[in-house]
């Protein structure tokens, strides 16, 4: 067919039915489609998976765009440098027939439009197959439709690169009821810290497995939107120690050990606050005193600070456990108009 003909066909069949059938190669059921190539070029996100703090980011994203309210991030990493994260969110779940299609490329549920933010465009349909393409091993543990989803993924971290500081928070600036993030390295936390300050509906927790686990425990009997039970309420309402660390392993992809798991029942293991409310926090406790004492030139009381360091030493106990750190001394706290920053002295060990 002539070129002149071709065009005039495809603007009459545009005109007809909208561009819709130029995105297309395939639907393949249950609200699922195949792109067409050039549409999924079309949608190249601004980078491809360099890091592990890429996976988490599209990871993450991809939760966000499946309409979850609630995202879990757990993150443990081995002498040999593996490290395990587990994705558990309370999005609109993937049909039993699609947890192995949605890793193919090209495949996506956004056919009528493509979101962009922060870190790129997102919606093309390769995020996943990308992960999929950079790690050891990427895959859906479980999923139902409108019960959210728990997506592990196993990444050698000498052949996909991540940051040597994964345990700093970045530093921010506190004015009014504004946070902004100033500096710090670009690790997972950081990245989250930014998709939590994108997107406040999102309520984002990071932590161990234990300290995830623990958090589902409380949201056991939290019911989805619709009243469905979320994928994890059957694993997390278990209160027999053994049980629990079984079914964590075969059910959500986390490897909790019997003894904690009794802690996590006995409430010794406390669930984590969101990101969100962290910062809230933080944003409520650089808030001026109404006194107008300054401490290092900034507007916060000694007292406060005081008892800001204290938390924060508390808090990082359990993140510690993580990279074999422990906390070797008293937080230094320097405030000053423009920002908070904090200096934690610790002392790595090869075993706790």
């Amino acid at each position: 067919m002539p070129t002149q003909e071709s065009d005039k066909l495809i603007d009459f069949v545009t005109n007809l039915a909208g561009d819709r059938f130029l995105k297309v190669e395939k639907e393949i059921g249950s609200g699922y489609f195949v792109l067409n190539t050039s549409e999924a070029e079309r949608r190249q996100a601004k980078h491809d998976i360099r890091s592990v703090e890429d996976v988490v980011i599209e990871m993450v994203r991809n939760s966000r765009d499946a309409g979850a309210s609630i995202i879990l991030i757990a993150s443990t990493k081995d002498s040999a440098g593996i490290r395990q994260l587990t994705v558990i969110d309370d999005g609109e779940g993937v049909p039993p027939d699609y947890h192995e299609t949605i890793f193919e490329p090209r495949v996506t549920s956004k056919i009528d439009n493509i979101i962009e933010d922060h870190f790129g465009v997102h919606g093309r349909g390769m995020a996943l197959y990308s992960i999929r393409s950079n790690v050891d091993k990427a895959g859906l543990v479980k999923s139902a439709p409108g019960r959210g989803a728990v997506f592990a993924v196993t990444i050698n971290t000498r052949r996909l690169r991540e940051r040597k500081d994964q345990s700093t928070f970045p530093n921010i600036k506190i004015a009014g009821d504004k946070v902004r993030v100033l500096a710090g390295p670009h690790n997972i936390w950081r990245h989250l810290v930014e998709i939590s300050l994108a997107a406040p509906q999102l309520d984002i927790f990071f932590g161990t497995n234990s300290e995830i686990l623990a958090t589902l425990a409380s949201r056991a009997n939290q019911a989805l939107p619709d009243s469905a039970p979320a994928v994890w309420a059957g694993t997390a309402k278990l209160i027999d120690p053994e049980a629990l660390g079984q079914n964590a392993a075969s059910e959500l992809g986390l490897k909790v050990s019997t003894r904690n798991c009794q802690r996590i029942i006995a409430g010794d293991i406390q669930p984590l606050h969101s990101i969100k409310c962290q910062l809230s926090r933080l944003a409520k406790t650089a808030a001026p005193v109404k006194t107008g004492r300054k401490v290092s030139g900034g507007p916060i009381a000694q007292e406060d600070l005081e008892s800001f360091a204290q938390a924060i030493s508390e808090s990082f106990r359990n993140l510690g456990e993580k990279y074999f750190i422990k906390i070797d001394g008293k937080p230094r706290i320097a405030c000053s108009k423009t920002a908070i920053k904090i200096d934690l002295p610790v002392d790595c060990e090869d075993s706790w």
